[in-house]
């Protein structure tokens, strides 16, 4: 087929996608859909890249084992994993932001038991077996689950083993970031990248956590090398590799869609530089994998609690900018240790981004003559751009330690920048000394001291909660019992039977009637709680709580701090109901009436 043809139909089928995945069929159908049909779309799609991957570089695997044996890419290896060693020196693997890496454990462990994309928030043991009775499909991207998801099938299931998959991937996510730095502008330019990057204190935080950044640093700097790749020697398989890259890039996280605009304007480019288009299936079919994805999104329609927004307030506007902005320098540049920022990194690479782009500007002509990842770089600042603008202009403040962390992709341009203009563009072996001292004083001044500390993650009072459950949790490893809290995810990871607070509110009568069974299991009610002086007691801090009508006794509680502690209740009774006493004749009767009472 005419490659123009097959433009248009890459055009036609694009359109036909966002038809499909945005405007067409019920919400709550296409969500449903998404749960059963997620997990293979993102199996095929990732299946697919591997062998793209594999067919579009299978030449280069003795330029690879050369590279790795010279000089520099031995010293790549080496920093790669000095700047592991250095993120992780003190820092725990453990959830770091609470709920959010709870439903994303949740999510691989449903994908992995049931190929489903759904959480489980009602899990109840029917003849000793786990049965998932009630769960819902989360708003977060799949990739990092799904990747979990198969951790847990070539490995056994274990908690942690997105924060095992997150620490695996820091060393290979620093190395392509040198990598591309060392292609950009020399050794001491790669060198001067990964170091500034590990400057960062909240990197380690958060690779040291189950969460989705992780990830999506790597894919954001994979599908940069591929895209100049791909400039270097324009082909299909490697068009293909870059596009799939960049989906799967989608999947990383809400907002890494939009580095699908460089992705485009690499191609464009390519075509531009070779007279002709260049359009694989690949590309014309890449719209179709994205429409899962559109499917999961519109849970925000059925859901809108899950933008997590306080009343009257939209998700994303221009009201924000002014003061987000503020906040955002604010948080670039705090010389204290309770912000995991780094304020010579951004301040380097902040006036080496703005300089490159005066000379860039001026320099304009030459830039078909610079090196091909020179030049995916550089497209690929308009996406780092445009994610700063959609943070700017997001409803939350840009401070708040839950959303810092999505300012890490911001620091790659930064770092590579900053280590570019000091250890590359300017020459003079008496700077680069002088620089390589003050990044040592500035580890050993600020850094370290910042990370030993770690007053950024102490402050955070839910992972303390949830440090202490996972003790007593840990305590009763094997036991059968029934845990009743709001953040049910969490303790599903544990093996055991769980309900939300808010479902035990609603099913008093089936909790009565199964507490008087004779082999029922405990039934533990998880409470966080703060101290309030004004009736000098503990009250909770949690949103929700159990009504008074249930009969508790406390069986284990632990304090982290002179005003919170963590507390196991459990449930005796439930008053002021009476439980269901239908009449039964034989056993048959009697199960389908337990199972109606099941909590």
């Amino acid at each position: 087929m005419e490659e123009r043809k097959k433009l248009l139909l890459f055009v036609l089928v694009g359109m036909a996608a966002f038809q499909l995945g945005y405007f067409s069929f019920a919400d709550a159908a296409v969500v449903s859909w998404f749960s059963h049909a997620g997990y293979w779309v993102i199996a095929v799609t990732f299946a697919a890249f591997l062998w793209l991957v594999y067919r579009g570089y299978r030449t280069c695997w003795p330029q690879v084992r050369a590279y790795l044996g010279s000089r520099a890419g031995r010293l790549g290896v080496l920093v790669a994993v000095l700047g592991t060693v250095v993120l992780f020196r003190s820092e725990p693997w453990e959830f770091k932001t609470i709920m959010d890496e709870h439903v994303l454990a949740a999510t691989a462990m449903g994908m992995h038991e049931t190929r489903e994309v759904d959480a489980a928030t009602r899990i109840m043991s029917i003849n000793a077996v786990p049965t998932r009775l009630r769960g819902f499909v989360d708003k977060r991207p799949i990739l990092q689950p799904f990747l979990v998801a198969t951790v847990h099938d070539l490995t056994g299931f274990r908690p942690l083993n997105g924060v095992y998959l997150n620490v695996v991937l820091t060393p290979f996510m620093l190395f392509l970031l040198y990598l591309l730095a060392e292609r950009i502008g020399g050794v001491g330019a790669a060198v001067g990248a990964v170091a500034l990057f590990c400057s960062t204190p909240l990197l380690g935080y958060i690779c040291g956590g189950g969460g989705l950044q992780p990830l999506n640093l790597f894919f954001i700097l994979l599908t940069c090398l591929l895209g100049g790749l791909y400039l270097k020697a324009p082909d299909h398989w490697r068009l293909g590799a870059l596009v799939l890259s960049a989906i799967l890039l989608a999947q990383c996280r809400y907002e890494s869609v939009l580095f699908i605009v460089p992705v485009g304007l690499i191609i464009f480019w390519s075509w531009w530089q070779m007279r002709r288009l260049l359009v694989p299936w690949t590309l014309i079919l890449c719209p179709l994998l994205l429409v899962p994805a559109l499917w999961q999104h519109r849970v925000f329609r059925l859901a809108g609690h899950m933008w997590e927004m306080e009343k009257g307030m939209e998700p994303f506007g221009l009201q924000y900018i002014y003061d987000n902005f503020g906040r955002a320098v604010g948080f670039f540049f705090d010389f204290g240790y309770r912000t995991p920022n780094s304020w010579l990194l951004v301040a380097l690479g902040a006036v080496a981004l703005l300089l490159f782009a005066v000379s860039g500007l001026r320099r304009w002509r030459e830039f078909p003559e610079l090196p091909a990842l020179t030049q995916a770089g550089v497209f690929f600042v308009p996406g780092f751009l445009l994610l700063f603008i959609l943070l700017l202009g997001y409803g939350w403040e840009f401070d708040n330690p839950i959303i810092q962390r999505l300012s890490l992709p911001l620091h790659i341009p930064l770092a590579v920048a900053g280590a570019y203009l000091v250890f590359g563009y300017l020459k003079g072996r008496t700077l680069h000394r002088i620089a390589t001292v003050v990044l040592v004083v500035y580890f050993l001044g600020y850094v370290f001291p910042a990370t030993s500390q770690r007053l950024y993650g102490r402050g955070y009072q839910a992972s303390h909660d949830f440090r202490l459950a996972d003790k007593f949790m840990r305590q009763h490893e094997g036991e059968r019992m029934l845990v009743v809290a709001d953040n049910s995810l969490f303790f599903s990871l544990y093996g055991v039977d769980v309900l939300g607070t808010d479902m035990a509110n609603a099913r008093k009568k089936a909790i009565k009637f199964f507490l008087q069974q004779p082999n029922s299991p405990p039934i533990y009610y998880y409470r966080r709680l703060v101290y309030d002086p004004m009736i000098k007691e503990f009250k909770p801090s949690s949103a929700g709580s159990l009504d008074d009508d249930f009969v508790t006794e406390q069986v284990w509680e632990e304090p982290y701090s002179e005003f919170r502690k963590v507390a196991f209740v459990r449930v005796l009774d439930v008053k002021n109901v009476e439980p269901d006493n239908t009449e039964y004749k034989d056993l048959t009767e009697f199960i389908k009436l337990w199972g109606r009472n099941l909590p």
